[in-house]
């Protein structure tokens, strides 16, 4: 699929989902009509043996350039898988992308086939009807994925990579900015997750060193996950890794921007920009 015949094919869906959104939504549905039209045309248009895998996130990626960035898209009550593909938070796209790549590498372009996908990256086993199931700290989404084998996570060998523990309790020390947490239980389930990221090592490489990263270990389609000195927490933006003129740039769903931008910063030019961005951690999606 041409990353520019799939953007006009993005466009002329959104417009429907936005002629059909005042008649379709409802408070129960986890997706609009016009979500299932954009993921299936989208798994489609691509095929099994097409190419590899970077290659494939890549272009899916740059399909949703200009969407609108949109943040909470998860929230609300109950707690369930809730789809949408019109407009993205930085987490939320990267899942979304994954999800049909992975789908349309397995020669698969049905809806149902993808939100299983989809369930299965955001959610511990997949258990999309529990909010402490979600993998809310992109340090365990990490560790589910590569678990599962959805992921590799790419450490250089040259020693430019710092490895360190760090105590992770954002969520629960900050549970008034979640209103999922006026349930006390949940709390506990979350310092739960929060106790067993306290003590993994974690191994990213400084964004000082991305410019000595080698061509074998940053590609096109590499999730690149920025690891922050804000207090108590591990990740604070993600994106996907794009290749321009021999340099990394990040794809990603930019707040600053409001929509989902193909940065013209190189990453280390756009890392160096934010003081509490420490560094980059690189996921790989599996063949």
């Amino acid at each position: 699929m041409k990353p520019q015949s799939a953007k006009h094919l993005l466009a002329a869906l959104l417009l429907i989902a936005t002629a059909n959104t005042a008649v379709t939504a409802s408070t129960e549905s986890d997706f609009l009509p016009a979500d299932t039209a954009i993921a299936v045309q989208m798994l489609k248009n691509q095929k099994a043996d097409d190419c590899d895998m970077g290659k494939r996130i890549r272009e899916t990626a740059e399909a949703f350039l200009n969407s609108p960035y949109k943040g909470g898209t998860l929230e609300g009550e109950p707690e369930r898988l809730r789809i949408n593909l019109r407009e993205f938070d930085c987490t939320t796209f990267v899942e979304t992308i994954l999800a049909l790549s992975e789908t349309a590498a397995r020669g698969d372009t049905t809806f149902v086939r993808f939100a299983e996908n989809l369930a299965a990256i955001r959610y511990q086993n997949g258990e999309s009807d529990k909010y402490a199931k979600r993998l809310h700290y992109f340090s365990l989404w990490i560790k589910q994925n590569a678990a599962q084998g959805r992921i590799t996570e790419i450490i250089p060998q040259n020693g430019i990579a710092r490895c360190e523990t760090k105590e992770i309790n954002f969520m629960s020390s900050h549970a008034d900015l979640y209103p999922a947490l006026k349930e006390k239980s949940r709390i506990a389930e979350i310092q739960k997750a929060e106790k067993e990221l306290s003590t993994d090592t974690v191994c990213y490489i400084p964004k000082e060193k991305v410019p000595q990263l080698t061509s074998e270990e940053i590609r096109d389609g590499d999730i690149i996950a920025i690891v922050t000195d804000k207090k108590g927490l591990d990740i604070t933006h993600v994106g996907i890794a794009a290749i321009q003129d021999g340099e990394p740039h990040l794809l990603h769903a930019s707040s600053a921007a409001k929509r989902v931008i193909l940065d013209p910063r190189t990453l280390y030019e756009y890392l160096m920009h934010y003081p509490s961005h420490r560094g980059i951690r690189i996921l790989r999606a599996t063949e």
